[in-house]
């Protein structure tokens, strides 16, 4: 049974898995870096403690941006139990290219990366692209998971943490609900492929596939800490002994009384009850046609998603037919009601003055005089 679950994680696997990482990451470094000028063709607004650098034709988005950093700041603060300073720095980009000309210098930006932060700087930069991806990002979700970032480094005052709690917390406050996460993490565990989490305390994985199960274990973890009995109050405890200046394993401990071991362990095995329930919990006939129901899904939303994208591309065309036409039909009826035209000519022909007006009847220019 377990070696037929992991097949068909793998098979439902084909899906985009891209999504199934946060499309944002971030970039640590107490070293002092500078912002590079936007470009001049950028506008720069001061809103609520936040500088906003963006191209004009952007403007939407950015408004759109702004409120929601209005409501999503107080409520990351609410659930971190900590009020911390709201002045950063955003920064939107047209392409994957132009982030890293708008990121601090001397540091780079992840390849896969649409949302990028630099906490220790206050510094978000978001693409309205993502790299060798169809599909725009949903740039609302990773915002927040890029505040995320910066608030709870504020929080803790720039204490050390792994990699996997932070990237964790900002995916549960982005919201970040994926059934590609939830396969990814499910193929692994299945295949027994799972990262052990003191291998994610620094730098994720850069390969796709591990990156992706990178973020799913993260975001996994830090749910299973919240399942906790009173998990909102030892969040705070956690937090708290953190921004007191004790390490993230003597944290964990006064929280949660876990060892960073401990609690690997405790995960894995509720993990472990939650993927073994899968077939109990429909039974054994039910099981199949599900799995079954589940494999015709996955081709349908494939399907689904090619018919989208061909539909687009054939809006496109009909509007742009459309406008051709509609400019075709204005010139006609421009001609027809105008009858004979005064043709000014800056550059006439041979033989005529320069400025010299001409009118045109029944298709013979004479010259005015």
């Amino acid at each position: 049974m377990k070696l037929f679950l992991a097949a068909l994680f793998s098979i439902l696997g084909l899906l985009p898995t891209l999504s199934a990482q946060a499309q944002g990451d971030l970039v640590w470094s107490e070293r002092v870096f500078t912002l590079p000028p936007p470009p001049g063709d950028f506008r720069t607004d001061e809103v609520d403690s936040v500088r906003w650098d963006y191209p004009p034709a952007t403007e939407d988005e950015v408004r759109e941006l702004q409120a929601l950093r209005r409501d999503a700041w107080p409520m990351i603060e609410e659930d971190l139990g900590v009020d911390v300073d709201d002045a950063i720095t955003v920064r939107i980009a047209r392409s994957p290219e132009e982030m890293r000309a708008l990121a601090p210098r001397g540091l780079g930006v992840p390849s896969y990366a649409t949302g990028v932060a630099y906490p220790h700087l206050g510094v978000i930069i978001l693409s309205l692209d993502a790299p060798g991806n169809w599909e725009p990002p949903d740039l609302a979700e990773v915002f927040v998971h890029e505040l995320s970032h910066v608030a709870l480094r504020r929080a803790v005052g720039g204490a050390d943490m792994p990699r996997w709690f932070v990237e964790g917390m900002a995916i549960f406050h982005a919201d970040e609900r994926s059934l590609d996460r939830f396969q990814v993490l499910a193929r692994a565990h299945l295949a027994d492929e799972q990262i052990p989490l003191h291998m994610l305390d620094g730098r994720f994985p850069e390969r796709v596939h591990e990156v992706s199960l990178a973020y799913a274990e993260a975001a996994d973890v830090v749910t299973f800490l919240r399942r906790e009995e009173r998990g909102r109050s030892k969040m705070h405890r956690l937090i708290f002994e953190l921004g007191e200046g004790r390490s993230f394993d003597d944290a964990l401990m006064e929280a949660y009384s876990l060892s960073p071991q401990q609690l690997e362990r405790e995960w894995t095995a509720e993990l472990e009850s939650r993927m073994s329930s899968i077939p109990m919990l429909v039974g054994g006939s039910t099981f199949w046609v599900l799995a079954a129901f589940l494999l015709i899904l996955a081709w349908r939303r494939r399907r689904r998603d090619a018919k989208a994208k061909l539909e687009a591309m054939a809006a496109e065309e009909s509007d742009r037919d459309e406008a051709i036409a509609r400019l075709e039909r204005l010139v006609e009826q421009q001609l027809a009601d105008d009858g004979p035209r005064i043709l000014v000519s800056g550059d006439p022909p041979q033989g005529r003055e320069p400025g010299v007006p001409t009118i045109e009847v029944d298709g013979s220019n004479h010259t005015l005089h």
